[in-house]
């Protein structure tokens, strides 16, 4: 049986191992986690946490449409955004970031359809309009980028002009709806790996032409949700109802691996379930366990940033 002990508030050790005991599917690796602490500085609903390759922690707070950035330590640093609105600068709905390896902070404004870019003393950078409300973005190593806009992900380069759109035409003939495609994404310079976490797929996609690697289903692969549709207000509104309690909080690719977190929401436990794929062709390597269910997860290889309602709490995880 799966089971931790505490240390003074602030250790956990996993008692699993990774060559002898199995959990249904999943084959659990020994770690110990540490939490090294929680940030609290003015964070309202904290939702989309990144780190850059120094440490520096960027949380996106949905509670003041800002993204706050704060040292290794958690000393808080700098803010982005200088408020709600349309002007440069300005931010409405924004829905993902990213840290680029100029240490340039991307954000993804579904509001204002655009995504806006700012160099690390906070300063717009750029900003590109487009012609499609983008959901999510990767930056790209030649300073262009990706964005998911609905149901297709399109590729700009660095002047914001639209290079080509792809799409995964596999899943696209079997779910037609923009509802289904709730994603994570991340890109480097040859590949756009994907997970679209109500439909239980992760994807690698080749961005020189935009064919599919590989497409697998990921572990506790739910089964495709149903659209309804109700009336309300006089008007019919279409619905997604998830016919599953497993929640993907977190997709992170690191040299050839990817971390993909999961939280089940119904269960009494109080775990956030990492499970590890190949980068390279998508195969199921092994999981780990982080004390705590969290909104959204962030893992760079040696630190696990897990979000609460108000706080963000980072670990040490050493593999055993």
């Amino acid at each position: 049986m799966f089971g931790f002990t505490f240390y003074d508030g602030l250790r956990y050790y996993f008692s699993d191992k990774m060559s002898v005991l199995r959990l249904g599917k999943r084959l659990w690796r020994q770690v110990e986690v540490r939490r090294e602490f929680v940030i609290f500085h003015n964070l309202f609903i904290p939702g989309v946490v990144e780190c850059d390759k120094f440490g520096d922690i960027y949380v996106l707070d949905y509670g003041d449409v800002s993204v706050k950035k704060f040292s290794a330590s958690g000393k808080f640093i700098i803010k982005f955004g200088i408020g709600r609105g349309q002007g440069p600068g300005e931010l409405l709905n924004p829905t993902d970031i990213k840290i680029d390896d100029r240490l340039n902070l991307w954000i993804c404004d579904a509001g204002n359809v655009k995504v806006s870019v700012f160099d690390n003393r906070g300063k717009l950078y750029k900003e590109f309009k487009l012609s499609a409300v983008p959901l999510r973005v990767s930056p790209l190593q030649d300073g262009g980028f990706i964005v998911q806009e609905m149901m297709e992900f399109k590729r700009y380069d660095a002047n914001g002009r639209g290079v080509f759109g792809f799409k995964d035409d596999f899943i696209f003939k079997r779910f037609d709806n923009p509802l289904y495609w709730s994603s994570f994404l991340i890109s480097d310079s040859a590949f756009l790996y994907c997970v679209l976490y109500d439909l239980g797929y992760l994807i690698c996609i080749n961005l020189g032409d935009g064919s599919v690697k590989y497409r697998v289903k990921v572990m506790d692969a739910p089964p495709p949700p149903e659209i309804v549709v109700r009336e309300f207000r006089g008007a019919k509104v279409a619905k997604l109802v998830r016919k599953s309690n497993s929640l993907t909080v977190g997709f992170n690719v690191l040299d050839d691996m990817i971390f993909l977190h999961t939280v089940e929401v119904d269960k009494k436990d109080d775990f956030t379930v990492i499970d590890v794929y190949s980068s390279v062709d998508g195969r199921y390597l092994y999981s780990f366990k982080i004390p705590g269910k969290f909104r959204r997860g962030y893992f760079d290889g040696r630190y696990y940033y897990g979000v609460g309602d108000t706080i963000v709490s980072k670990f040490e995880v050493l593999f055993r």
